[in-house]
């Protein structure tokens, strides 16, 4: 299983925030499994922060990432076309850009937000 952080969790994990769960934070260890980051993510946190919403983004966000060891997930078309077909529980389309391309690459995304497991994916927390 590989993971997909959710922007709340990439941001939490960063900051050693407490708010990450336990099961999160074991999952995140060193080695224990491969973790990617959307551009969706980016895109989001960017986006936050230059509306004044959110504080906390590292200037140096994709250099971050990488000292990480986290591997960039890109938004292809595939993904992007499958995120219009997921069920209408989950409507905010970031997180839709998170979920498609998790179910398609099996990967598992990670997210405090309830209604990503509506979506039938595995999600950690």
């Amino acid at each position: 299983m590989s993971l997909l952080l959710d922007s709340h969790a990439l941001l939490w994990w960063l900051a050693d925030d407490p708010r990450l769960s336990a099961t999160a934070r074991a999952a995140l260890r060193p080695k224990v499994v491969p973790v990617w980051a959307s551009a969706v993510t980016g895109h989001e946190l960017r986006l936050k922060q230059r509306l004044g919403t959110l504080h906390g983004v590292p200037d140096d966000l994709g250099a971050t990432l990488d000292r990480r060891g986290l591997a960039p997930l890109a938004l292809s078309l595939a993904p992007a076309g499958s995120a219009a077909t997921l069920p209408p529980a989950h409507r905010d389309p970031l997180d839709r850009l998170l979920i498609a391309p998790a179910r398609l690459e099996g990967l598992a995304p990670m997210s405090a937000d309830p209604v990503f497991a509506a979506c039938a994916v595995e999600v950690v927390w």
